[in-house]
Protein backbone atom coordinates (compact mmCIF):
# COMPACT_ATOMS: atom_id res chain seq x y z
CA UNK A 1 0.00 0.00 0.00
CA UNK A 2 1.26 3.22 -1.12
CA UNK A 3 1.64 6.26 1.48
CA UNK A 4 -1.37 8.10 -0.50
CA UNK A 5 -3.25 5.05 0.13
CA UNK A 6 -2.64 4.85 3.39
CA UNK A 7 -3.60 8.42 4.10
CA UNK A 8 -6.70 8.21 2.29
CA UNK A 9 -7.68 4.62 4.18
CA UNK A 10 -6.54 7.02 7.50
CA UNK A 11 -9.22 9.51 6.28
CA UNK A 12 -11.88 7.65 5.73
CA UNK A 13 -12.01 5.99 9.04
CA UNK A 14 -11.48 9.11 11.19
CA UNK A 15 -14.58 10.45 8.87
CA UNK A 16 -16.17 6.86 9.50
CA UNK A 17 -15.59 7.03 13.15
CA UNK A 18 -16.83 10.89 13.81
CA UNK A 19 -20.04 9.83 11.69
CA UNK A 20 -20.59 7.14 14.00
CA UNK A 21 -20.19 8.76 17.47
CA UNK A 22 -22.47 11.37 15.73
CA UNK A 23 -25.02 8.95 15.25
CA UNK A 24 -24.70 7.33 18.42
CA UNK A 25 -25.01 11.15 20.63
CA UNK A 26 -27.85 12.11 17.90
CA UNK A 27 -29.89 9.21 19.13
CA UNK A 28 -29.36 8.87 22.83
CA UNK A 29 -28.58 12.60 23.55
CA UNK A 30 -30.86 14.05 20.77
CA UNK A 31 -29.87 16.30 17.95
CA UNK A 32 -30.05 19.53 19.95
CA UNK A 33 -28.30 18.43 22.61
CA UNK A 34 -25.21 17.04 21.23
CA UNK A 35 -22.63 19.58 20.58
CA UNK A 36 -19.20 19.23 18.53
CA UNK A 37 -17.04 19.63 21.54
CA UNK A 38 -19.12 15.99 22.59
CA UNK A 39 -18.53 14.35 19.62
CA UNK A 40 -14.96 14.96 19.11
CA UNK A 41 -14.39 14.45 22.87
CA UNK A 42 -15.72 10.77 22.55
CA UNK A 43 -13.27 10.61 19.16
CA UNK A 44 -10.38 11.80 20.74
CA UNK A 45 -9.72 14.46 18.24
CA UNK A 46 -9.80 18.72 18.17
CA UNK A 47 -12.20 20.65 16.90
CA UNK A 48 -9.95 21.18 13.78
CA UNK A 49 -9.99 17.71 13.09
CA UNK A 50 -13.79 17.67 12.79
CA UNK A 51 -13.98 20.72 10.39
CA UNK A 52 -11.69 18.91 8.31
CA UNK A 53 -14.22 16.60 7.57
CA UNK A 54 -17.60 18.18 8.01
CA UNK A 55 -18.59 21.94 8.13
CA UNK A 56 -20.99 22.09 10.31
CA UNK A 57 -22.88 19.55 13.50
CA UNK A 58 -25.56 20.00 10.34
CA UNK A 59 -23.58 18.47 7.08
CA UNK A 60 -22.48 15.42 9.51
CA UNK A 61 -26.03 14.53 10.10
CA UNK A 62 -27.10 15.37 6.23
CA UNK A 63 -23.96 12.85 5.59
CA UNK A 64 -25.16 10.25 8.27
CA UNK A 65 -28.86 10.24 7.30
CA UNK A 66 -28.10 9.88 3.32
CA UNK A 67 -25.72 7.09 4.22
CA UNK A 68 -28.66 5.13 6.21
CA UNK A 69 -30.89 5.82 3.26
CA UNK A 70 -28.56 4.53 1.11
CA UNK A 71 -28.41 1.54 3.30
CA UNK A 72 -31.69 1.03 3.87
CA UNK A 73 -32.09 1.46 0.25
CA UNK A 74 -29.57 -1.67 -0.87
CA UNK A 75 -30.98 -3.71 2.14
CA UNK A 76 -34.81 -3.22 0.55
CA UNK A 77 -32.99 -3.55 -3.45
CA UNK A 78 -31.29 -7.29 -1.64
CA UNK A 79 -35.04 -8.60 -1.21
CA UNK A 80 -37.64 -6.61 -4.25
CA UNK A 81 -38.64 -8.69 -7.30
CA UNK A 82 -38.59 -7.02 -10.23
CA UNK A 83 -39.97 -9.07 -12.53
CA UNK A 84 -43.87 -10.71 -12.11
CA UNK A 85 -43.45 -13.68 -9.59
CA UNK A 86 -46.33 -16.02 -8.22
CA UNK A 87 -48.12 -15.85 -5.10
CA UNK A 88 -46.15 -17.71 -3.35
CA UNK A 89 -43.24 -16.61 -4.58
CA UNK A 90 -43.85 -12.61 -3.71
CA UNK A 91 -44.90 -13.88 -0.46
CA UNK A 92 -41.00 -15.40 0.02
CA UNK A 93 -40.01 -12.48 -1.24
CA UNK A 94 -41.88 -10.71 0.64
CA UNK A 95 -41.09 -12.53 3.86
CA UNK A 96 -37.56 -12.10 3.00
CA UNK A 97 -37.29 -8.36 2.84
CA UNK A 98 -39.34 -8.31 5.95
CA UNK A 99 -36.60 -9.85 7.60
CA UNK A 100 -33.96 -8.23 6.20
CA UNK A 101 -35.17 -4.50 7.34
CA UNK A 102 -35.51 -6.07 11.04
CA UNK A 103 -31.99 -7.08 10.57
CA UNK A 104 -31.05 -3.71 9.29
CA UNK A 105 -33.26 -2.33 12.48
CA UNK A 106 -31.74 -4.32 14.72
CA UNK A 107 -28.10 -3.51 13.49
CA UNK A 108 -28.67 0.33 13.11
CA UNK A 109 -30.72 0.64 16.71
CA UNK A 110 -29.43 4.44 16.63
CA UNK A 111 -29.87 5.26 13.24
CA UNK A 112 -34.07 3.52 13.54
CA UNK A 113 -33.39 5.69 16.68
CA UNK A 114 -33.00 9.25 14.98
CA UNK A 115 -36.21 7.72 12.52
CA UNK A 116 -38.51 7.50 15.74
CA UNK A 117 -37.65 10.94 17.45
CA UNK A 118 -36.82 13.20 13.81
CA UNK A 119 -35.06 16.28 13.97
CA UNK A 120 -37.58 18.61 14.17
CA UNK A 121 -35.48 21.50 15.37
CA UNK A 122 -33.91 21.37 11.16
CA UNK A 123 -36.43 21.49 8.54
CA UNK A 124 -34.07 20.56 6.31
CA UNK A 125 -32.71 17.45 8.01
CA UNK A 126 -36.33 16.75 9.14
CA UNK A 127 -37.16 16.56 5.46
CA UNK A 128 -34.62 13.74 5.27
CA UNK A 129 -35.95 11.82 8.60
CA UNK A 130 -39.89 11.83 6.43
CA UNK A 131 -37.98 11.27 2.99
CA UNK A 132 -36.70 7.71 4.56
CA UNK A 133 -39.79 7.17 6.68
CA UNK A 134 -41.77 7.27 2.97
CA UNK A 135 -39.78 4.83 1.94
CA UNK A 136 -40.02 2.31 4.64
CA UNK A 137 -43.69 3.11 4.84
CA UNK A 138 -44.22 2.76 1.40
CA UNK A 139 -42.29 -1.37 1.45
CA UNK A 140 -44.33 -2.00 4.47
CA UNK A 141 -47.31 -1.24 2.98
CA UNK A 142 -46.72 -3.12 -0.48
CA UNK A 143 -45.58 -6.20 1.12
CA UNK A 144 -48.60 -5.47 3.68
CA UNK A 145 -50.79 -5.64 0.35
CA UNK A 146 -48.73 -9.07 -1.02
CA UNK A 147 -49.53 -10.88 2.10
CA UNK A 148 -53.59 -9.75 2.10
CA UNK A 149 -53.34 -10.83 -1.14
CA UNK A 150 -51.72 -14.74 -0.38
CA UNK A 151 -54.21 -14.80 2.69
CA UNK A 152 -57.33 -13.58 1.30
Amino acid sequence: MTIIQTQDKRKKERQQQLLSIALELFATQGYDNTKISDIVAKANVSQGTFYWYFKSKEMIAAQMLNEGRLAILDTISMGYRSEKASIQDSYISSRHLFEQLFNFAGKNQYFMGILLKGIHSQPILQQQVNEIKNILTLVVQTMAMVCATIFL
